[in-house]
């Protein structure tokens, strides 16, 4: 009979919601975010001084906004409520204005905070900061065997496909074994941050080394877990090797690194565009000023008939010129 009184007990706690529980209440909004599996992105919130970001995070996945995107709002939004009122808008310009960081940073805490300025029913004139887009600085060959022989037996496969196949470490965290073809050896990527879906293919190697990876591990890690990890690998290898260029090379610029290699191998800018995903041709083509063309070797041709041109063109040759009634045509080695 005792046991039966508690469990009664528990059963009327659960059913019984407690006064504060309202919907819209701060209660409300964090049971809310539970059910989502949403907690682990609003640590740093103080549940009554940052009430009204809760509700701009809860509103914002809610509209279908990812996690991986609602995280980064989050941070900025909490770093914005520690030096400014959030809701008096020429405040909040006045800590990005004068504070101490790079234009693409700065920009970044106003597309954060234009979210809560909307949602929140704000109005405010919306500060432009023109970021200065560099080109890229993709590792060297021997940086990434380098990051790859460093790795662990876990690791190492990843860094490897990255760098062969060219996605952002967002699109490999959703990968699973069902993303591989290896009978055709190749794998699909979702694409993820505007990038296009995709079909990229595989070196046999390649596709034998995945298979093993997934006989053991279900899925990749986690983009948190990714990213921490390969900078723990990373630091490690710099400070072994006394080599502080290596701490330079984000997990993101294997895909750079791949990008730049196969253009240098193909000089196809459009199959370039197509295995990396870009929807806009411009995006492709900063890989054309990454290639040193000058240390490149050829090999020529010469085609007589159209049957020989024909031959040439399927065989990879591209047409030069022509000179004393013969087309030259060029591959590299």
């Amino acid at each position: 009979m005792k046991l039966i009184g508690i469990l009664l007990i528990v059963l009327v706690c659960f059913l019984v919601r407690p006064p504060g529980f309202e919907p819209g209440s701060p209660a409300w909004q964090a049971d809310v975010l539970d059910q989502a599996r949403l907690r682990p992105l609003f640590t740093g919130l103080r549940m009554v001084s940052d009430s009204k970001i809760l509700t701009t995070l809860v509103k914002l996945k809610v509209n279908g906004l990812s996690e991986f995107s609602i995280k980064g709002i989050s941070n900025k939004l909490i770093h914005l409520a520690r030096y400014a009122d959030l809701d008096d808008p020429e405040s909040v310009k006045r800590h990005i204005a004068f504070k101490k960081a790079k234009a693409s940073y700065k920009d970044s805490l106003v597309k954060a905070y234009d979210y809560y300025v909307k949602l929140n029913s704000l109005s405010w004139i919306r500060p432009r900061y023109n970021a200065k887009k560099g080109l890229p600085r993709p590792p060297t060959t021997e940086q990434v065997k380098q990051l790859i022989a460093s790795a662990t037996r876990k690791y190492a496969p990843i860094f490897r496909f990255m760098s062969e196949t060219g996605p952002s470490p967002i699109e490999v965290s959703i990968m699973t074994e069902k993303n591989f073809d290896f009978e055709r050896n190749t794998v699909f990527i979702e694409g993820r941050k505007g990038h296009l879906d995709r079909y990229v293919p595989m070196s046999q190697e390649l596709s034998a080394l995945m298979k093993t990876f997934f006989s053991k591990h279900k899925r990749f890690p986690g983009l948190l877990r990714l990213e921490r990890k390969y900078r723990d690998i990373r630091n490690e290898l710099a400070e072994k090797t006394r080599d502080d260029r290596i701490r330079d090379v984000r997990l993101y610029d294997l895909r750079h690194y791949f990008g730049t290699m196969t253009y240098n191998k193909t000089k196809d800018i459009l199959y370039v565009k197509d295995l990396m995903g870009h929807s806009k041709i411009e995006t492709t083509l900063i890989y054309t000023k990454l290639v040193n063309f000058k240390t490149d070797e050829w090999v020529s041709k010469v085609a007589k008939t159209i049957e020989e041109a024909c031959s040439l063109v399927e065989a990879g040759f591209e047409y030069v010129t022509e000179m004393e009634g013969v087309k030259i045509f060029r591959k590299r080695k």
